[in-house]
């Protein structure tokens, strides 16, 4: 009778033996598949449309339940802080915003609401009553000294008001028989656009606005926590740093760039519609380019490279209803991005990088036994000696 091997001799006496191999295996082969993003349990059911952080350490939520602040584990409604002015109605915010001083503007299904958080001072601030579906405030905007306020649907009208006075005066912008207002920012070359979904709104020298495809504007947005937002003409490709300028990320993809040869693409990504523009929005943190497409959330880490390397990209997908690519925004801890749909409930934590590996819980008077691992349904909390 033939003696058996070490190893067979092992396989015998680990009964778990191919179970912790098959896991083995899994675990392994996981960096080659999109791995899923974790959901935020305080966040669960609320639909945000814009979160906003402040120097204070806050994120402050506008969702479809009203004003929130949030300091990455609990949720504090804004009608709790006020001290001072009457009380908020219920319903739905769809934009906030801060001042210089540090004042709190938020718009909603209630109107204009100006917010000082010292305090809790809060104040109603009365808009044109110009007739239509009156469905409230959608959008709000900084521009040269002035709040811009999109409000209503189809049609939507624009105004703008110095930002000091308890009762300001209100200018009206324009006056739009389609859309609504989804965002304001300046275009590649700082002049103000009125942003709806895949379109945008520019003036003319004639004083009139003319209806442009938001991907005729920008080719993306670079966002590095603290700095003001980098907008990316036409035409603009980010160029991966450390790769000597071999690299380049753009909508469509990631492009290996070689002096008098076609740019060829060696990476690509889903996006949601085809309808909306593709408009590239990518956070730095960490040392780590961040962008959402489709139902995915990719990173690629800019550690390390040089020269010609090709830089690694990581795909992860998030538990999320299918909609429009995710709003990626710092949160007050500063080492992670919180996620969100404003058509989908709910929101995701994205890490620029893994989790290193953790021990197993100790107590080093009992050594950990291979004995141990091969019993089906056994846990034991050791540590290896």
């Amino acid at each position: 009778m033939p003696s058996s091997s070490p190893f067979s001799h092992l396989v015998r006496r680990l009964p778990g033996f191919w179970l912790l191999l098959l896991l083995a295996l899994v675990i392994f082969r996981q960096p080659a598949q999109a791995q899923q993003l974790s959901a935020d349990p305080a966040l669960q059911g609320l639909v945000i449309w814009q979160a906003l952080p402040d120097p204070a350490g806050w994120l402050w939520l506008a969702t479809d339940r009203g004003g929130y602040r949030y300091d990455g584990q609990h949720l504090v409604p804004l009608r709790a802080l006020v001290q001072q002015g009457p009380p908020l109605p219920a319903g739905s915010m769809r934009a906030v915003l801060r001042d210089a001083q540090g004042r709190l503007w938020w718009g909603g299904g209630a109107g204009l609401w100006a917010f000082e958080p010292g305090p809790g001072r809060l104040r109603p601030v009365p808009l044109p009553d110009y007739p239509a579906k009156r469905l409230g405030v959608t959008a709000l905007g900084w521009h040269r000294g002035r709040l811009w306020v999109g409000r209503d649907a189809d049609p939507f009208s624009v105004f703008s008001l110095p930002p000091g006075p308890a009762r300001p005066p209100v200018r009206a912008e324009l006056r739009h028989p389609v859309g609504w207002v989804t965002g304001f920012a300046p275009d590649s070359l700082g002049r103000w656009r009125v942003l709806g979904l895949g379109r945008a709104l520019a003036p003319t020298p004639t004083g009139r606005w003319q209806v442009q495809r938001l991907s005729a504007l920008y080719h993306g947005q670079l966002l590095r926590p603290g700095h003001d937002p980098t907008w990316l003409p036409p035409g603009t490709r980010l160029t991966v740093p450390g790769t000597g300028g071999r690299w380049q990320l753009r909508a469509t993809g990631l492009y290996r760039v070689m002096p008098g040869r076609p740019a060829e693409q060696t990476e690509t990504w889903a996006w949601s519609s085809t309808e909306v523009a593709r408009v590239l929005r990518v956070v730095e943190l960490d040392s780590t380019w961040i962008w959402s497409a489709g139902e995915q959330v990719l990173s690629l880490s800019l550690r390390g490279l040089r020269g010609g390397q090709r830089p690694v990209l990581r795909r992860r997908t998030a538990p999320l209803q299918f909609g429009r690519e995710m709003e990626l925004v710092p949160l007050p801890d500063g080492r992670t991005l919180l996620g969100f749909r404003f058509d989908a409930p709910g929101a995701v934590r994205v890490a620029p990088r893994e989790r290193a590996a953790e021990p197993l819980p100790t107590r080093p008077a009992r050594p950990l036994s291979t004995r141990a691992l091969g019993r089906w349904g056994a846990c034991p909390t050791v540590a290896a000696s």
